[in-house]
């Protein structure tokens, strides 16, 4: 299961944005406190793509946590007991 691999795709790519899109709201909290609304107009457009673009993902994670569930329970059948136990704490 960890293969130490991120795989490209939707998921992965809206996390990177979203992660983007935080740094350049914050970017704009000094310009804010100068009183700059161009820069608070701004902050709130990247704030509510953000909320968005996490909505939009919250589908795929499930789709992608269901995935990871299935293939722990699939490799804790295939592993005799006491072993299976600690092989799935040491994956989790």
């Amino acid at each position: 299961m960890p293969t130490g691999k991120l795989f490209p795709g939707p998921h992965l790519y809206a996390g990177a944005a979203i992660t983007v899109l935080w740094a350049l709201a914050a970017s704009m909290t000094p310009a804010m406190a100068k009183g700059n609304d161009a820069a608070r107009n701004a902050h709130i457009t990247f704030n509510a793509v953000n909320v968005g673009l996490f909505l939009w993902q919250v589908p795929t994670g499930i789709e992608i946590l269901q995935k990871v569930r299935l293939r722990l329970a699939y490799r804790a059948r295939m592993l005799p007991g006491h072993i299976a136990m600690h092989h799935l704490c040491r994956t989790i």
